[in-house]
């Protein structure tokens, strides 16, 4: 009856420090937002630098501080989350993979619901918060280029434009305590200095919280992703 004692013992104590170290690690989450409307530009070249993101997330599994990290995916023309997992979720063979390849893929007829999408983004992070998840890494790859509701093949887009009215994308940015990086790829060159101008309030919060926030254009985002934004910054 001892020994049984014991190995019962040995057991918990083994179940003990396992949990103690799963809860020392860090809770981190990627959150990303990707442009799948009909007005994202260069469509074609676009997806191709959205499966080298894809790609960039999956080997993060490697990384003992993102294996488990929680990845969600907002769609900008249907402003929700359309996919959530970790890495190992993304290897080919899982069936997930196929689905989130899917989520990404530029979606001609679709509109472009920019302010329901960073609504989301806010959402999610009060979410991980609450949860206990310590950071979070922010990933926009769009044109920010925002449509009507309802829009149509006959919808004028004239650029620069600014950013949706009625929407507080500044406070949906900052208000997260676990941010730790925001990064915007694929912006119209257009739109940069509009968007940037916008969020001077966000720039502003950045520099004093230590928060890294880089803009990419289009032609700029190709070589900025042939290694891993996410880890750059850490």
């Amino acid at each position: 009856m001892k020994a049984i004692t014991s190995n019962i013992l040995a057991i918990s104590l083994c179940a003990s420090l396992a949990s103690s170290a799963y809860a020392g690690e860090d809770k981190t989450s990627i959150q990303l937002i990707f442009d799948d409307s009909g007005v994202l530009l260069d469509p074609v070249n676009a997806d191709k630098q959205k499966m080298v993101l894809l790609a960039h997330l999956k080997e993060l599994g490697k990384q003992r501080k993102y294996r488990n990290a929680q990845i969600d995916i907002i769609s900008t023309s249907r402003g929700k989350t359309v996919w959530s997992g970790v890495p190992k979720d993304l290897k080919g063979n899982n069936p997930k993979a196929k689905l989130a390849v899917d989520e990404v893929t530029t979606k001609p007829g679709h509109c472009n619901a920019l302010t329901n999408a960073f609504e989301e983004l806010h959402s999610n992070l009060d979410d991980l918060a609450w949860q206990g998840y310590t950071s979070a890494s922010v990933i926009v790859f769009s044109s920010l280029i925002h449509t009507p509701q309802p829009c149509t093949s006959e919808t004028t887009i004239t650029l620069p434009q600014l950013p949706p009215a009625g929407s507080d994308i500044n406070k949906y940015l900052t208000s997260s305590p676990i941010v730790q990086s925001i990064d915007f790829f694929w912006v119209a060159h257009e739109q940069r200095n509009v968007w940037k101008s916008h969020l001077e309030s966000t720039y502003d919060w950045s520099i004093k919280e230590g928060v890294s926030l880089r803009f990419t254009d289009a032609q700029r985002t190709p070589p900025a992703l042939l290694s891993n934004p996410i880890l750059e910054v850490r």
